[in-house]
């Protein structure tokens, strides 16, 4: 055999073991590396949602263990929404509230409606009053009237402490009317307001 065809069938030879290398590379070894692959990240997400499960975990035991036996979570929802119908605070709040603000309160006049199931209509409250199978407990509720005088950014003031003051409080309407000269900054405010208490 001529060196020359020896180098052609050797080197057809190495370029065929070459072609069914890139076959077997192709064919077989890289869908399994894709699949170690994929698996490897399956894994991976899984420890790690593992972990963040272990985690929220723990952060629920530490706050169940620091919670054990205190009563501040009852207290700021007893003063949220009191434990008794207690006419003579919603009006003493009232009014410190007005003096905190430089307003002057001129009446305060409280009735009581009775009571309805907490974030439900009057109407549907009604309705429903009458089935034994409602799981919330009704809430008493304490209407106002209150008439406030003095400047308005005072009277913002008032509005924003009774937003958040902690007891529960809706504002229902409220009517404002200038009184004086009408370059003067200082109206009448007349507000129906609703307080809210644990009813038995």
């Amino acid at each position: 055999m001529k060196t020359a065809t020896k180098r052609l069938v050797s080197f057809t030879a190495a370029f065929l073991m070459v072609i069914a290398t890139l076959a077997v590379f192709f064919n077989l070894i890289q869908p399994a590396y894709r699949e170690s692959q994929d698996l490897k990240g399956r894994i991976l997400s899984k420890e790690i949602a593992l972990k963040n499960e272990q985690n929220a975990a723990n952060q629920v035991k530490n706050l169940l263990e620091q919670y054990r036996g205190d009563q501040s979570p009852q207290i700021a929802v007893s003063n949220a929404l009191p434990p008794e119908n207690d006419q003579a605070q919603v009006v003493y709040q009232l009014q410190v509230l007005a003096a905190a603000n430089r307003l002057s309160v001129q009446s305060i006049a409280l009735s009581q409606p009775g009571s309805k199931p907490l974030g439900q209509s009057a109407s549907r409250a009604k309705s429903q009053s009458q089935d034994a199978s409602v799981l919330v407990k009704p809430v008493g509720v304490v209407n106002a009237q209150v008439r406030v005088t003095g400047p308005y950014a005072s009277f913002k003031a008032f509005l924003a402490n009774i937003e958040t003051n902690i007891r529960v409080t809706d504002i229902s309407s409220l009517v404002v009317t200038p009184i004086g000269q009408a370059n003067q900054d200082f109206y009448g405010f007349d507000l129906t307001l609703a307080t809210y208490y644990q009813s038995k």
